[in-house]
């Protein structure tokens, strides 16, 4: 737990760029649902 600490510490870049990347993979998870829907909504009719 200490060693994260630190490391949050002397490398808060390194933080800024997990959140942009888990900020990332929401959209691709809202888009590629999206997707998904459409493709049920097409294969349906």
């Amino acid at each position: 737990m200490e060693s994260i600490h630190h490391k949050k510490n002397y490398e808060p870049s390194n933080t800024q760029i997990e959140e942009c990347i888990q900020e990332q993979d929401i959209v691709l998870a809202q888009t590629s649902s999206f997707y998904q829907l459409q493709t049920l909504s097409y294969f349906t009719r």
